[in-house]
């Protein structure tokens, strides 16, 4: 008995814009307040009863101290809501693409885990288990994994590094992401990027490019993992970046596996389901997902 289902991977990828949108903003207003002078009033409510559990006049020194925790708590939260959103993405392509497996593949000779399964798997497992369908370079799996690596840190050793991030060899915690470099060339060839851009004079005019590159922080055993705000912007960039590159690849293999677009430039698949399963499994499948 032939069957539609619809896959809407326009939602999908728009399920990702608006967590890292959700984590920018959110990390910005959080950030900024951790910095503002005068220091916003720490108290939670003044109306109600009274009720104290910090005293409502702080020191200078105090007041500094809890926008620098306030700071690093903002920081754990990012982060989480950031990697959580890629995660629930990843598993929304997957289900996607474990449908189109089921009914217009095989995509791939490789054992595939049930979809339920890789909802509960580690950000790096699901990096890894997604690779058997789609290409995952191996810089954004380092990637991945480091990212996933520090929110362990705030999650589960309020930032600070542990001896289980380093590496056994060197000794240190690599976090890393992409970054966008933005250089003028001059003509003789010299290279102004970063901050010295600011105020410098091209005297004989200058060519302007961006380019990608991988951006590093290393950290030691117990040292706290602070991440500059320029830095989260970047990583927020570089989850879309990555998130972006999986959601197209996931794409192409529909289209490649015969998954038709619908006016709308939705991919519709039109199966008759394979003998021996049941009429409702790919409905089941999407229903909540797309």
């Amino acid at each position: 008995m032939a069957q539609h289902v619809h896959i809407d991977f326009d939602t999908i990828f728009a399920l990702l814009e608006n967590g890292v949108r959700r984590a920018d903003v959110f990390m910005g207003l959080g950030l900024n307040a951790s910095e503002h002078q005068p220091a916003i009033s720490h108290v939670l409510a003044h109306q109600g009863p009274k009720i104290e559990l910090v005293k409502e006049e702080l020191t200078a020194e105090e007041r500094d101290a809890v926008g620098v925790e306030f700071g690093k708590w903002i920081r754990a939260a990012g982060l989480r809501e950031l990697l959580e959103t890629f995660q629930l993405f990843l598993t929304r392509v997957y289900n996607a693409l474990h449908v189109v497996h089921q009914i217009r593949g095989p995509l791939t000779d490789k054992t595939l885990v049930a979809p339920s399964r890789f909802e509960r798997l580690g950000l790096s497992a699901q990096a890894l288990e997604l690779q058997k369908l789609v290409d995952v370079s191996n810089e954004q799996l380092e990637i991945l994994q480091s990212l996933n690596q520090a929110r362990n840190c705030y999650a589960h050793r309020r930032g600070l590094v542990g001896t289980k991030d380093v590496d056994p060899v060197t000794g240190i915690f690599s976090l890393k992401w992409l970054t966008l470099i933005i250089e003028a060339v001059e003509p003789n060839g010299n290279v102004v990027s970063g901050d010295a851009l600011f105020g410098y004079h091209f005297t004989e005019g200058a060519v302007v490019r961006v380019r990608v590159d991988l951006g590093v922080s290393q950290f030691h055993a117990g040292e706290e993992l602070v991440i500059a705000k320029s830095d989260l912007k970047q990583i927020c960039l570089c989850v879309r970046s990555i998130g972006a590159a999986i959601w197209q690849a996931a794409f192409d293999v529909a289209i490649k596996a015969g998954v038709q677009l619908v006016p709308k430039a939705t991919p519709e698949i039109e199966p008759s389901l394979p003998n021996g399963q049941d009429d409702d499994i790919a409905t089941t499948t999407v229903t909540d997902d797309f």
